[in-house]
């Protein structure tokens, strides 16, 4: 995942938490998760790519990097035992997004040769 791409994540989930006109409290604090939570993981990422090669421990470290941002916002989500359909959706996003950024990740094989394989 390259920092626009975070980025983009992050702008669509405010997009989708604004889609109603109102970010709740927990909505905002779901985002910021996210963006706490990306923060990281684009560290570790970065770190990991630095040589060009993602190794095994880069790779399990970003899985759970990944993991952690998706429980931190679920477990955000559930404060008060409610989850909003509104709610549901950004969790989704959030989900899905990062998923699909992780698993484009490619083990001990650098990155420049891997870029032009999809």
């Amino acid at each position: 995942m390259d920092p626009d791409r975070l980025i983009k994540i992050v702008e669509l989930a405010f997009k989708i938490a604004k889609e109603d006109g109102i970010i709740t409290e927990e909505e905002e604090k779901i985002l910021k998760a996210l963006k706490k939570g990306g923060r990281e993981y684009l560290t570790a990422l970065k770190e990991a790519l630095a040589d060009n090669i993602v190794t095994q421990e880069e790779y399990d470290r970003l899985e759970l990097l990944w993991h952690k941002i998706v429980e931190k916002s679920t477990k955000v989500a559930l404060d008060d035992e409610i989850i909003t359909a509104d709610e549901r959706k950004l969790l989704a996003h959030i989900a899905v997004s990062i998923s699909e950024s992780f698993n484009e990740l490619e083990l001990d094989k650098p990155r420049s040769e891997n870029q032009g394989e999809k």
